[in-house]
């Protein structure tokens, strides 16, 4: 339980359908987390530890820069950041849109090449 306003409302909402005899189930997720501070933004998102074969790329930028995202099968599924914050929203739409890394850009980024985000392909509909 999370006790953030917007799964709460999500909470309610299947809460809602269940008793007008839907059949909806919470399907619980990491919340996003945002801090703004004095010079200092943070955010991170969905599955920050990795699992087995997950795979992470992480890069200490200076003393108050950090960034690092975790993939499973090419595709984000979380990420850490401490400024770096177009690349934190990039790493966060590649998440939501199931976007899929290639070999190739999995090595960018790996080599400090971080625009491999921002040119990733839109991902491919069944």
């Amino acid at each position: 339980m999370w006790g953030l306003w917007p799964v709460a409302v999500e909470q309610a909402q299947i809460a809602a359908v269940n008793i007008a005899g839907g059949d909806r189930t919470y399907a619980d997720e990491v919340p996003t987390t945002v801090l703004k501070g004095v010079g200092l933004d943070m955010l991170s998102f969905g599955q920050i530890e990795p699992g087995e074969g997950d795979r992470v790329i992480a890069e200490r930028g200076g003393a108050s820069s950090y960034r690092k995202v975790v993939l499973r099968d090419g595709r984000v599924v979380g990420g850490v950041f401490l400024g770096f914050s177009d690349d934190a929203q990039q790493a966060l739409d590649a998440r939501d849109a199931g976007t899929v890394l290639d070999d190739d850009q999995l090595g960018r980024m790996q080599a400090g090449d971080w625009t491999a985000l921002s040119a990733a392909p839109a991902p491919v509909m069944a």
